[in-house]
């Protein structure tokens, strides 16, 4: 995808620039082991890198070409989609850890409860996978990918400051 790399005299763009490639790398890792959906924590992380794109993007957005920035929105409503899921597979994983509490009798009783967020989880994962096979989520990650990795083909702003100038607003 390109350089990763950050030092101080980079602009602000080519730092956003570079961390849209360190999240979008991340998002390519994770996408294949979130599908499967059998470790909780490979959605968890795709959920992670796809929450800092959109924040880089909303961060660097002064900085960044237009053509990446319109692409925030389609970026929010992936991580929505994943949310939904992720929030499950942590309730599921909380009700486990309280059941294996219980004697058996009580945890019994929480048979129902586990089938409702099983079957909620199984929707919302049949949502998600929709969602992330969609032709406009496939050209989102692939136009992403494109601008990241030929900085020729996008053009970063030449007059903005450097990184180091704009870094203590941004961080603010």
């Amino acid at each position: 995808l390109g350089s990763v790399a950050i030092h101080p005299s980079l602009s602000a763009g080519e730092v956003g620039r570079a961390n849209l490639r360190r999240h979008l790398a991340n998002w390519l890792a994770h996408e294949p082991a979130a599908r499967l959906g059998e470790e909780p924590e490979k959605l968890h992380e795709l959920r992670v890198a796809g929450r800092r794109i959109e924040t880089t993007l909303r961060v660097f957005e002064p900085y960044l070409p237009k053509t990446i920035v319109r692409q925030r929105p389609a970026w929010k409503s992936l991580v929505r989609a994943l949310g939904r899921v992720r929030d499950l597979d942590v309730q599921l994983g909380g009700l486990t850890a309280f059941v294996s509490e219980l004697h058996d009798g009580d945890a019994a009783q929480l048979s129902p409860l586990r089938e409702r967020l099983e079957a909620e989880r199984r929707i919302a994962r049949s949502r998600m996978i929709r969602m992330l096979d969609r032709p406009s989520t496939q050209s989102l990650v692939r136009r992403m990918r494109v601008a990241l990795a030929r900085p020729t083909s996008v053009r970063v702003r030449s007059d903005g400051p450097a990184a180091a100038l704009v870094a203590p607003g941004l961080t603010r």
